[in-house]
């Protein structure tokens, strides 16, 4: 989420369901606004994709942040895949 309007609050959020013995699901939301509204709505984002592809949830994992712009801003969030051998 990007913005060159001076005093606006921007915020990213991504959150991972987790389901024991199975995949899970990744999500993704930005905002013009506060960090725990996006979080709010990404966590429902992956409970809700999660009963659509019945998985039951073991663990959700949610991460936002937001910024308030001064000149021109963005927040991003994003996830990382690593190998563990």
């Amino acid at each position: 989420m990007s913005s060159h309007t001076p005093g606006e609050r921007v915020a990213a959020a991504v959150g991972r369901g987790f389901s024991k013995n199975s995949y899970g699901v990744i999500m993704e939301y930005e905002h013009p606004g506060a960090a725990d509204n996006a979080e709010a709505i990404v966590r429902g984002m992956v409970e809700e994709a999660m009963a659509i592809r019945d998985l039951p949830i073991e663990k959700i994992v949610v991460a936002a942040k937001d910024h308030v712009v001064q000149r021109i801003g963005c927040a991003v969030a994003g996830v990382v895949f690593w190998r563990n051998t």
